[in-house]
């Protein structure tokens, strides 16, 4: 009987030295996802909320016949009938971002045998540019043309390779725009 008592508190014993570890490893695991979570992602959340919760209609002083013009980045602006907006005073020329969308890109890969590439991308402009947009679309898709037919399909394949391609494409839309878009977005792409 009493080896059979010693065999289970044996047993307690290295269940114990299994199952703390475990636990530890957990809570930590979901202490680093939470920490995660409010630390990259709950600051886009609380701006959204926050705009949204200021987008009330605002009257521009002494006009007070005024009606809402544009609804941008959470602000409401009034503008009396018949005056246009100024420049300084609708979203796009505020500071808000400007997102064009360009044609798809389709060219052949650099060496082996042929390989197609389908590209879309969206350019994100810092405010809305000056220049004329089908020219500034035109010169990034002739570009990115150039760019592709220099890259391998060994080169984009994985996670690893696409941000290159990403990161490379984000390059040759700064210098083109002289830095008035400074981010991209790939839509689509499709290699074969």
């Amino acid at each position: 009987m009493a080896a059979a008592g010693k065999a289970d508190d044996v047993k307690k014993a290295g269940l114990g030295k299994v199952l703390i570890p475990f636990l530890v490893l957990a809570i930590l695991g979901a202490g680093f996802g939470i920490g995660f979570k409010l630390y990259f992602l709950s600051p886009a959340g609380n701006e959204a909320k926050a705009a949204v919760a200021n987008a009330e209609p605002t009257q521009h002083a002494g006009k007070p016949d005024g009606h809402i013009q544009a609804v941008n980045g959470g602000k409401a602006e009034a503008v009396a009938h018949g005056e246009e907006a100024k420049s300084g005073e609708h979203g796009a020329g505020a500071g808000e971002p400007f997102i064009v969308s360009i044609d798809p890109v389709v060219t052949t890969l650099a060496q082996g045998p042929p390989s197609w590439i389908r590209l879309e991308v969206s350019l994100i402009f810092k405010r809305q540019p000056e220049e004329n947009m089908k020219t500034v679309a035109a010169e990034v898709s002739n570009d990115f043309v150039a760019y592709l037919r220099t890259v391998n399909a060994a080169q984009i394949e994985g996670a690893q390779g696409l941000e290159y391609l990403s990161d490379d494409l984000t390059d040759i839309v700064r210098v083109r725009t002289h830095g008035a878009a400074d981010r991209l977005v790939i839509k689509g792409l499709v290699v074969e």
